[in-house]
């Protein structure tokens, strides 16, 4: 499991929330999600 900073784990949850209010198919959710991983990692990178 990822160790994220609060700030990061509330800005995947809103990304998280954002995205359920805009269905998408499940295939480009599941796409979202490892784009906003991705985003959480480089995050946490660049602090």
């Amino acid at each position: 499991m990822l160790k994220l900073s609060p700030q990061v784990k509330v800005e995947v949850i809103m990304d998280a929330l954002y995205y359920n209010l805009h269905p998408v198919p499940l295939n480009a959710q599941i796409v979202l999600a490892k784009i906003v991983v991705q985003h959480a990692k480089s995050k946490l990178r660049a602090n």
